[in-house]
């Protein structure tokens, strides 16, 4: 199965890194040796008389692309007051918000200051938001397993579960932690007649704050190797391809050793916000395919930092909000606490060590095992196999905004 980005866009691999195409194939039912978590293929006719097939995995209806810019002239915008940076003092009217409804300014809200004395927090927005699956089908299904992302917290996303709902044909519905990276919640079907359709979600209260970069940045230093938060955002992750040669090579004409590590870290951010020109495309490339051809959008140019970073020796990984992905990479503050810092590689103006946006932090980082994919993959994205499926079986994954007065309020996490 090709796997897609969470806009339901396929995306494309390096030619040397496309896996060959292999024929599953599944032990028997009756077999001893298989482990507990192999599904048995099943044979059976549905009352039309089509039979049911095999193990299968399904991925979420294509959702709606939205009308991003398609082009992007950088040279243009360094040429004009439109691009600001650290370093400009005249104020200027700052432009329209940009590429994937990005937020350019902060919020006015709250400031909280961050436990460890760098950036500051300043509330942006309350709001409430229905996460989960539906499962339907035109035909019998059996042994349905179907994932999806839920948020949880991180420095700017608190949460507060205010309702859950699952069907009566639901059997079960867990959460599954990814090591302070995400969540999933994965839901149970063991059976499900024609024209059925069973239905978990959960209802949760985000409150969502901005990140205000740190005034004085000199005294930042790069976490030293084998630090534990950014062991594992060194190597190579899907679509991110640390160990060629280019990226190293480039990071090393790019970033100047003898500047602060602040601004080492920031020398990539400008390169790319000057040599990469945006252009959305329903296709989603590689971080190598990127630089090849010099373009790409909010996937990308992450992509792009991110292996830049890691060939520095500097811990840096993919975010996931709803409908957007930017970079995280981690420094240590003057108190010598491992904090991750975002930026916005995807807008005109030049927003470093900050973010401004409130919508849904659905996971950070960039190599996660899903359910019906034994490769890593990028994205901890709505999925779903089952033991035997007659028809059609239909994944909707359900990411969605909602009136706080429409919903019931209880204090009985689905975890539990």
């Amino acid at each position: 199965m090709q796997e897609t980005d969470p806009l339901g866009r396929p995306r494309v691999l390096p030619k040397q890194d496309m896996p060959e195409k292999q024929t599953p194939v599944f032990p028997p039912a009756n077999n001893p040796d298989r482990k507990s978590d192999e599904l048995p293929e099943t044979s059976a006719t549905n009352p039309q008389g089509s039979k049911t097939t095999p193990l299968r995995d399904f991925v979420p209806e294509k959702l709606d692309v939205p009308q991003l810019p398609k082009t992007r002239d950088f040279d243009a915008e360094a040429k004009g007051t439109a691009r600001l940076t650290l370093l400009q003092q005249d104020k200027v009217t700052p432009p329209e918000a940009q590429a994937e409804n990005i937020q350019t300014t902060a919020a006015n809200g709250e400031i909280i200051v961050a436990p460890h004395g760098g950036y500051r927090l300043v509330k942006r927005s309350s709001k409430v938001w229905e996460f989960g699956v539906e499962i339907s089908s035109d035909g019998p299904l059996r042994g349905a397993i179907a994932v999806a992302p839920v948020p949880i917290e991180f420095p700017e996303q608190k949460i507060t579960v205010l309702s859950e709902f699952k069907s009566p044909n639901v059997t079960s519905v867990k959460m599954k932690e990814f090591a302070g990276q995400g969540r999933q919640m994965i839901v149970n079907v063991a059976n499900m007649g024609p024209n059925e359709t069973a239905r978990a979600t959960i209802t949760l209260r985000l409150d969502r704050y901005d990140i205000i970069a740190p005034e004085q940045t000199v005294e930042w230093k790069f976490a030293e190797k084998g630090q534990r938060e950014g062991r594992m955002f060194l190597g190579q992750s899907p679509y991110i391809e640390t160990n060629d040669k280019r990226f190293k090579e480039l990071g090393e004409e790019i970033v100047n050793s003898e500047e602060t590590p602040w601004n080492q870290v920031e020398s990539i951010y400008s390169w790319l916000q000057k040599n990469i020109q945006y252009e959305f495309d329903e296709m989603i490339h590689s971080s190598l395919d990127a630089l090849t051809n010099k373009k790409g959008d909010c996937e990308e140019f992450a992509s792009l930092f991110i292996a830049l970073c890691r060939t520095r020796g500097i811990p840096a990984r993919a975010v996931w909000c709803n409908d957007h992905t930017y970079p995280e990479y981690l420094m240590v503050a003057p108190n010598g606490e491992a904090v991750w810092l975002p930026c916005q590689l995807t807008t005109h103006e030049h927003i470093f060590g900050q973010m401004f946006d409130d919508r849904p932090i659905l996971q950070k980082g960039d190599k996660f095992t899903v359910v019906g994919e034994s490769q890593p993959n990028r994205y901890l994205k709505p999925s779903m196999k089952a033991t035997a499926a007659a028809g059609s079986p239909q994944l909707k994954w359900i990411i969605q905004e909602v009136d706080p007065a429409e919903i019931q309020l209880n204090n009985s996490p689905l975890g539990k």
